[in-house]
């Protein structure tokens, strides 16, 4: 009997004993799995640590990266400039690379020249002075103020030879080079040349014949100075009569074309009359 309660209370002992062991296994189990989830998650925060400071150190370097590229590029636009503008400078000043800019700006003016002379031409043959545009032969003298004033002062002495001796008369003296009724100007910072009111000869003529005969002279002159100084002699141009100047190209080309236009209207209105 006592054998068998030593034998209990042996048990029982046992079983207390193994319940500590249990215990603190359990207790250095969980020790063990904080540590290692400590670790663990030390080893996390290390790696989210580093990838992002690796992050930072790829981002710096891309914007190093990035600076260098801008600055390279940069200096090599400069490079391209600095290439363009010595290229344009070397060119500019280049004989080989001038001379055909010079001979097609020749053939470019020559050929608005020759278009220019087939519209004169042609203008003269369809158009007349009373059209909006029209030829005027820059130079020539308006006889109509010689007419007035030679009717006005011999009414029975043919009026109309006398004007057209007295305009043919100044038409020469006009187109005389040798004399030069001008004086130069400054207007507005340039050097311009104006008539030269105080001329004896012109004086002259405004004293005798009055100031609508002066006014004719003076306007022709003005103009073979202004379009032909070096030929003095007349010279036809297009003319714009409604502004009192010379008629661009286009405007002499656009009015062509209008003039063209309405005679195929009229020739479709009335066919038999236009006989087209």
């Amino acid at each position: 009997m006592r054998k068998m309660q030593y034998t209990i209370t042996n048990c029982s002992q046992e079983n207390e004993k193994l319940k500590l062991e249990l215990q603190c296994l359990r207790k250095d189990l969980e020790h063990q799995q904080k540590e290692l989830q400590n670790t663990d998650a030390e080893k996390v925060w290390k790696r989210v640590k580093l990838s992002d400071e690796s992050g930072k150190v790829k981002s710096s370097i891309g914007m190093m990266q990035g600076e260098a590229q801008v600055s390279k590029d940069m200096k090599v636009d400069d490079l391209r400039t600095q290439d363009s503008d010595e290229l344009t400078n070397n060119q500019e000043s280049d004989p080989e690379f001038l001379i055909p800019l010079i001979l097609k700006e020749r053939r470019s003016n020559h050929e608005l020249q020759e278009a220019r002379k087939e519209l004169i031409t042609g203008f003269k043959d369809f158009f007349s002075s009373r059209s909006l545009i029209g030829v005027k032969r820059l130079g020539e003298l308006n006889d109509k103020p010689f007419q007035d004033a030679c009717r006005q002062r011999f009414p029975n002495e043919e009026p109309d030879v006398k004007s057209a001796e007295l305009c043919s008369l100044w038409q020469c003296h006009i187109t005389n080079s040798e004399w030069y009724p001008f004086r130069v100007t400054t207007i507005e910072g340039k050097a311009q040349d104006t008539l030269n009111e105080s001329d004896e000869k012109l004086q002259a003529l405004k004293s005798e014949w009055g100031e609508e005969i002066y006014k004719a002279v003076a306007t022709s002159l003005m103009e073979l100075n202004e379009h032909n100084p070096s030929g003095r002699y007349i010279v036809p141009e297009l003319w714009n009569f409604k502004e009192g100047r010379i008629a661009t190209l286009k405007e002499a080309i656009q009015y062509l074309f209008k003039q063209i236009r309405s005679l195929k209207a009229a020739k479709r209105r009335n066919p038999r009359h236009l006989g087209m």
